[in-house]
């Protein structure tokens, strides 16, 4: 039954071409799906120690969130390999830098220096 719905909702999408109507409003209703996934993630994990949902936007609180997760992670005394997608201005990457300066540890940044697509995400 189910199958046999989703089916027929198929068909009568490409038939009636509704992506003309419904493609107006897929970015927004992209964003509430994320955002309810967020929502139910952040209430279903009140407890995790660092949980500060919801909180005033504020860059300078990632440095502590970061080293409680080298600290819980156990990153602190141990070479890592660091990854950075979009490193922007370079703060956090170099917040890394400063933070590891084990032997072997490598970090490594990535960014297409022009950001994302204005209706990325």
């Amino acid at each position: 039954m189910k199958l046999s719905l989703i089916r027929f909702v198929k068909k009568t999408f490409i038939r009636l071409r509704l992506h003309k109507i419904f493609g107006l409003f897929s970015g927004f209703s992209s964003n509430l799906l994320y955002l309810t996934k967020m929502s139910a993630w952040v209430n279903k994990n009140r407890k995790i120690e660092y949980n500060d949902f919801p909180s005033k936007w504020d860059y300078k609180k990632r440095y502590p969130f970061y080293k409680w997760v080298m600290e819980k992670e156990g990153l602190i005394d141990i070479p890592v390999t660091y990854l950075e997608f979009g490193v922007a201005d370079g703060y956090s990457f170099k917040w890394f830098l400063n933070e590891n300066k084990k032997p072997g540890s490598s970090f490594h940044g990535f960014d297409t220096f022009t950001g994302l697509p204005e209706d990325f995400g």
